[in-house]
């Protein structure tokens, strides 16, 4: 199980965990890392021709914010922390490419990069998974993404 979000290594994230710090012992926090249509990865893959850029040495277990949205409402009286996230650790590229293969694009508009190449404004760990509470597959999940979005009419690339 990780602990990067009891390490903080930026203010984002001290300033998270001194909110968690308040709010668990009366209500719930949820950790995540969400992902929908507006997702950077997701928005740039779906909604542009363009290559992405994507990291394959920070490692996530990415999961659909409709999925969330019904664990949070399954769960809404638990109190304390959850860790809400596939059951699979993935790098950002890797997530890409599984994009790129649930939504029919080439793979070849995924650029395989080091976070070194590109390593941003603010610094971010190269592990967040978290290992999560509830078992929920990548694949399925996924699967719920891409239905929700054909339900929505909402598959315009």
């Amino acid at each position: 199980s990780s602990n990067y979000a009891l390490a903080p290594v930026n203010e984002y994230g001290k300033s998270k965990l001194a909110g968690e710090a308040w709010v668990a012992p009366k209500g719930l926090v949820v950790r995540t890392d969400m992902y929908d249509t507006q997702t950077f990865i997701i928005r740039k893959l779906l909604r542009t021709r363009e290559a992405l850029e994507a990291y394959s040495d920070k490692f996530f277990n990415p999961i659909y914010m409709g999925t969330v949205a019904d664990l949070i409402f399954i769960y809404q009286d638990r109190v304390g922390v959850m860790n809400l996230g596939t059951n699979q650790r993935i790098s950002m590229a890797e997530f890409a490419l599984e994009v790129c293969h649930l939504f029919g694009l080439s793979p070849s508009r995924v650029k395989l990069i080091s976070s070194e190449d590109l390593p941003g404004k603010a610094k971010r760990p190269k592990e967040m998974f978290l290992e999560p509470d509830i078992d929920v597959s990548l694949d399925a999940d996924l699967r719920k993404f891409n239905n929700d979005l054909k339900e929505q009419g909402d598959l315009n690339y």
